[in-house]
């Protein structure tokens, strides 16, 4: 009887000094920044990420990293190291994360709960069309679609209403520049 009662006394005392399941928080390679669900990960304008533009991804709830990628022709999901891995190891791997933790919790869920739907890569895709997507299309869907509708890139309807969001591509550079996301670090591969 006394060990279960020490049992269930180190159960709640754990509960109390790591909620949320804190005691298996993991930080970004090299880095004491912790991974958090809705993390925006930006990498350079070089040959070896994706080619011209550079590239984005989003973190995924369990710290999984969810990003449209052009040599798979669709959304892929993969640990933080193997996306490094794709990068060259002078490329720096920027992090950026939402001034609102509830909405890069929601996009971190509808990111990862929609990643099998994108199975074809394109530039040319409407914004609201999940199927077809490029990198920082899928990050503004996974802010925006998402039931948080935290637009990172638009202030207004303006662009996203002419003929579905065949408008003005969303790009890596445009989301970097969101005032609702805010530098938090760094890493390399």
């Amino acid at each position: 009887m006394k060990k279960i009662s020490y049992f269930l006394l180190a159960m709640i005392l754990a509960l109390v000094v790591f909620p949320s399941g804190q005691a298996f928080a993991t930080n970004y390679p090299g880095t004491s920044v912790t991974m958090t669900p809705g993390d925006v990960l930006s990498s350079p304008k070089s040959w070896s990420s994706t080619k011209f533009l550079g590239h984005v991804a989003i973190v995924g709830p369990k710290n999984e990293v969810i990003h449209s990628h052009p040599v798979e022709d669709r959304v892929v999901v993969e640990s933080v190291s193997s996306f490094a891995s794709r990068h060259a190891s002078t490329d720096v791997i920027e992090i950026y994360r939402a001034k609102s933790s509830s909405a890069a919790t929601t996009a971190a869920s509808w990111a990862y709960n929609n990643a099998s739907k994108s199975t074809n890569y394109s530039l040319t895709a409407g914004y609201y069309d999940i199927v077809n997507n490029y990198c920082s299309k899928w990050v503004w869907q996974a802010f925006y679609l998402s039931s948080a509708k935290y637009d990172l890139v638009f202030g207004t309807q303006m662009d996203r209403d002419i003929s579905d969001g065949l408008g003005v591509p969303i790009t890596p550079s445009g989301l970097k520049s969101s005032s609702k996301l805010t530098k938090v670090g760094s890493f390399k591969r």
